[in-house]
């Protein structure tokens, strides 16, 4: 999802290292909801740095259902994201 301003991570995120989970890179996570749907901001390290494969305007963001799917979302589709 890309925003209008850059995205800056907030003190309420959570941790999740790459030990932890056996991954490649670690991550911080963040609550929100899309459409009503309780979802998540994902961001790494090397991203929230501007050093990643999205700049600081795109967010990652995951949910139980796909949401492309779920909200017949495309490519450039307008929506809202609620961060508490």
């Amino acid at each position: 999802m890309q925003l209008e301003d850059d995205y800056n991570l907030h003190d309420q995120r959570i941790r999740l290292e790459a030990r932890e989970y056996g991954g490649n890179v670690s991550v911080n996570i963040i609550p929100c909801k899309i459409f009503d749907q309780p979802a998540f901001v994902l961001r790494t390290d090397a991203n929230d740095a501007g050093l990643g494969d999205h700049p600081r305007d795109i967010v990652e963001i995951a949910a139980g259902v796909k949401l492309r799917d779920r909200f017949d979302l495309k490519d450039g589709d307008q929506v809202e994201l609620w961060v508490p």
